[in-house]
């Protein structure tokens, strides 16, 4: 009898312990998104804008667990957010992300763990324009029919996209679209 009961204490101890720890989260989906920090964790960004400002933004593959030979994605933005440059991390690139790009590492990227894999730094450029949550939204590119990773032998898989949101919430003076293009001479 005594016995039946050290079994009940500890069968109840387990049931209560078992409900006291939190379920174990699921992790999150390998997607493809954009960052306003190079550690690929902050989606929103609240800035001041104005026609001398840009703002940097990077595009990474998150949530992987694998080495990454290359990327491919499309990216909508709000009309009012101004793709200016891209820059690539030692890699070839066919297209551009407003329509669809492909990029291919010319050495494969650890992805292992969760680390984050950068596909390409973006300028971006909002004039005088006051946005709140403005858009950037990673979507199929059109020539691959899908968001998709490929592993260092071409493999593709398809991940998912992520939306991140810009807000510009004063304005820092104007100028003219020519003095912009100033800038690039």
């Amino acid at each position: 009898m005594e016995a039946m009961r050290t079994w009940q204490g500890i069968l109840l101890t387990l049931a209560v312990l078992a409900l006291a720890v939190p379920a174990a989260a699921q992790p999150a989906p390998p997607a493809i998104g954009v960052f306003f920090d190079t550690d690929a964790t902050q989606q929103y960004a609240s800035v001041s804008g104005g026609t001398n400002v840009f703002h940097t933004a990077y595009v990474f593959a998150v949530n992987l667990n694998q080495m990454v030979g290359g990327m491919a994605f499309r990216l909508l933005t709000d009309p009012a957010i101004h793709l200016m440059i891209t820059e690539y991390p030692d890699a070839v690139s066919i297209g551009d992300p407003k329509d669809g790009v492909g990029i291919g590492f010319q050495m494969c990227q650890p992805g292992w763990s969760g680390t984050p894999v950068l596909g390409c730094t973006l300028t971006l450029w909002t004039g005088t324009e006051l946005i709140t949550n403005g858009e950037l939204r990673v979507v199929a590119n059109p020539d691959e029919g899908g968001i998709m990773i490929s592993d260092c032998d071409g493999n593709l898989t398809a991940v998912s996209g992520l939306t991140s949101f810009l807000s510009v919430t004063v304005d820092n003076g104007s100028t003219t679209w020519g003095a912009v293009k100033g800038l690039y001479k």
